[in-house]
This record gives C-alpha cells, sequence and structure tokens, in this order.
C-alpha cells in the first residue's frame, strides 16, 4: 500500500475503489481490506495471498490440492474463484497439524514482524509473523475459515476460449493470427472452437510477437502473475512469471502445439 493509500484509509469513513472508471467495491477500510470483492481490491488495498481456488459448494473451498471449510456461500459449486488469505491470519505450526507444509525461503525483519516467503505445494506464500523460522525449516500453514475469503474472478474463465475459422486446408486464423495443423480433417470456411491455457500464451518483445495486445491488469497469483490482456476484440487470460507495466501494449506468442481445436456448432446451427 502506498503512503498515499494509507493516508486514504485512515482518513476515510467510505472507500470507493475504481478500476478503469468502473466503481469495483464501496465500503469501509475494515470492509474492503477483511472483505475484498476481488483480485484487483485485494491487490490495491494490501499484501495478500492471492491464489486460484475451486469452490465446491457452500463454505467449502479447495485450493492448493486441499478442501477448506470457508465461512462464504452464493458462489455456486464447481465454480472457479480466488481465494485471498492475508499474511498476518496465517500461523506458523508444527507440520503434523496443519494441512499445508513448506520451506522457508526468505526472512526479513520489518520491525514489528518477521516477513517470510514459504513454498509450498508450487506457492510462494507471504507470511507476517512476531515468530521466526530460519531459511530452509519445513512449517506447517495455519488458518481457520474466517481466514479464508473467496471472490468471484476478475474475469469468467480460467482458460480462453477463442472463435476460429479453418481457411485453408490445415489452416486456422483466430484473432488476425494464422498456423497450420497437419490432418486437421476439417473444410476450408469450418468455425471453430480454439481451447488455449493461459501458460500456452508467452509475454515477448513486440518485434517478435503473434499479436500485439493491451496489458489491462496484473495480479501475482504465488506461482505465477495473472495478466488480463485485450485484443481488439476480446480479452485472454495469460499466466507468466514476467512482470509488465500496467495500461501499456505488450507483445505475446501463442503455443500452436497445444491448441486444441474443436467445430463450433454455428455452422450446424446456421
Amino acid at each position: 500500500v502506498t503512503h498515499d493509500q494509507e493516508e486514504a484509509l485512515t482518513m476515510s469513513d467510505t472507500v470507493v475503489v475504481m478500476k478503469d472508471g468502473e466503481i469495483q467495491q464501496i465500503g469501509t477500510p475494515q470492509d474492503i481490506y477483511n472483505e475484498p470483492t476481488n483480485a484487483f481490491v485485494a491487490d490495491f488495498i494490501g499484501e495478500s495471498n492471492i491464489i486460484d481456488g475451486m469452490m465446491k459448494k457452500d463454505y467449502l473451498v479447495e485450493f492448493c490440492g486441499v478442501e477448506f471449510e470457508c465461512v462464504d456461500s452464493g458462489f455456486g459449486s464447481m465454480q472457479p474463484i480466488d481465494v485471498v488469505i492475508r499474511p498476518e491470519d496465517i500461523s506458523l505450526s508444527s507440520v503434523q497439524n496443519s494441512c499445508l507444509a513448506g520451506i522457508v525461503e526468505s526472512v526479513i525483519f520489518k520491525g514489528v514482524h518477521y516477513e517470510m516467503t514459504v513454498a509450498c505445494n508450487g506457492i510462494q506464500w507471504l507470511i507476517h509473523s512476531t515468530k521466526c523460522e530460519e531459511v530452509g525449516t519445513q512449517v506447517g500453514l495455519s488458518f481457520g475459515p474466517e481466514d479464508i475469503h473467496i471472490m468471484n474472478k476478475l474475469v469468467p474463465f480460467d482458460t480462453n476460449k477463442v472463435e476460429g475459422i479453418v481457411t485453408d486446408t490445415d489452416t486456422i486464423e483466430f484473432l488476425g493470427v494464422s498456423f497450420t495443423r497437419e490432418n486437421l480433417g476439417l473444410e476450408a470456411e469450418t468455425p471453430v472452437i480454439l481451447t488455449i491455457h493461459p501458460k500456452d500464451i508467452e509475454v515477448v518483445s513486440e518485434d517478435i510477437s503473434d499479436l500485439t495486445v493491451y496489458l489491462e491488469s496484473l495480479i501475482y497469483k504465488g506461482a505465477h502473475n495473472e495478466l488480463i490482456v485485450y485484443t481488439h476484440e476480446r480479452e485472454l487470460i495469460v499466466h507468466s512469471q514476467n512482470d509488465e507495466q500496467v495500461a501499456t501494449d505488450i507483445g505475446v506468442k501463442f503455443n500452436f502445439d497445444h491448441i486444441i481445436i474443436e467445430p463450433s456448432l454455428k455452422k450446424e446451427e446456421g
């Protein structure tokens, strides 16, 4: 949180968080800090552990391969969501008494607490504690249902589904980009749906990119940065290790070999 943000939170009874001219959340500083409506608000208001999760059902969420009880409901069943857990809400405990365990990778003394990063289940967890553990120590991570905050995702999907068309034998075009796939077995002019996983889109310099896109937001998800980018036609999710400047154009390349191609129903319906 910047100095100006801290001052605004201290002086205000009501805070309005906006993104691209749209209101994301209105509430007291405590409401916004403790119950952020989405990852943008959680990231804006302070340091957080924001990770991908799955709402199994009301009051039960899964993340890091483990199911946890929570206090949230109304998100639907088997719904992809974002989970936020504040660094100060995680306690270090014995491995035997914890559902999650990891290795301490760094420790910084911040005056009133120690700031530690713990590698656990592929996630870099940020933890604030008055108890210090040495680098290399195996520790358990403990938190209660009330410490787990569930949020809707910034976009209502966790993988990219893009419309394309077969332009010639073994050639597909989408978003102004074309690639070939041998033995495609589809006629020219067949509309298709392409499934593109966020990790199969790489951030590169614009001069070697397949496509130039606008970077609308970037949220650190513990194992990667989740980028939401816009083309002139639609938005895409990208997973990257790169830190990029938000509100700028960036270049991306697609791993064409990993794209899943399926005929669209549009041709049949038409």
